[in-house]
């Protein structure tokens, strides 16, 4: 617990708790002030803050890796993983526990909050603990999808393979699996590939999507075209990784 000192620290407390990103009790005593009790951030205020992980991808890595995630709810999840507590209650701290006791507590609901850990409150503590599956998945680090390849390619300083894995079996393949879909052609009478242009030029035709997104497309051939030939030394690091987050979006707008 801890005293609100001035109206002002009360009004951005009570700010934060109305827009999600903590939790906490608050009462006022004779009028001179308020104070606030079991006050914590929830998921949303600490990935606010960069140090949790987007919902679903927690076992991507990023900046929160250094932060609240990485340092003290990640180890806390897989320590519940390898070792449950006993008899699947987990004791909540005493008063006159260690810090630590209580900041893993703190962790805990914050794990539960976010759907890695079930279980259900009680005065003594968290009972049936379980990591969920959704928790095991944010322990599970392998790449999901040809992006999460490409992004853990980029982050190895290989923006060559990086964009030749998203755009090839990425972005191309979901253009493929499109077109096939509509009844276009993806390979020329000879029975050879058509080339993505070709492709992102008779997808546009065809109404799967408009002149923009077209031209988005062929910006990104155009990159990867360049990295490919070593042609390009201007396309830097930041400008593939844009083309990977412009890609994810475009899968998630275009599925097969």
């Amino acid at each position: 617990m801890f005293n609100a000192n001035g109206r002002a620290v009360d009004d951005i407390l009570l700010e934060a708790l109305r827009g999600g990103l903590i939790v906490g009790d608050r009462g006022e005593g004779d009028g001179s002030g308020a104070w606030w009790s079991r006050t914590r951030l929830t998921v949303h205020g600490l990935q606010d803050l960069g140090h949790w992980p987007p919902t679903g991808r927690e076992w991507a890595e990023g900046l929160w890796d250094n932060g609240y995630w990485g340092n003290r709810a990640r180890p806390l999840l897989r320590g519940l993983l390898e070792h449950p507590p006993h008899g699947d209650f987990y004791l909540m701290p005493l008063g006159t526990d260690s810090d630590v006791g209580w900041l893993d507590w703190t962790a805990l609901l914050v794990l539960r909050e976010a759907g890695l850990v079930s279980g259900g409150v009680s005065d003594g503590g968290l009972d049936t603990v379980r990591v969920t599956p959704q928790g095991r998945k944010a322990l599970d680090p392998s790449p999901r999808d040809p992006l999460d390849e490409a992004e853990a390619e980029l982050r190895n300083g290989a923006r060559v393979d990086a964009i030749v894995t998203v755009v090839e079996r990425g972005l191309g393949s979901r253009m493929r699996a499109i077109a096939a879909h509509r009844g276009i052609a993806t390979d020329d009478p000879d029975g050879h590939p058509l080339k993505l242009s070709v492709i992102n030029n008779q997808l546009k035709a065809d109404g799967v999507y408009d002149e923009a997104v077209r031209a988005e497309v062929e910006s990104w051939l155009k990159i990867r075209n360049g990295l490919a030939h070593a042609t390009a030394e201007s396309i830097t690091a930041a400008r593939v990784a844009a083309v990977l987050t412009n890609i994810r979006v475009f899968l998630d707008e275009h599925p097969a």
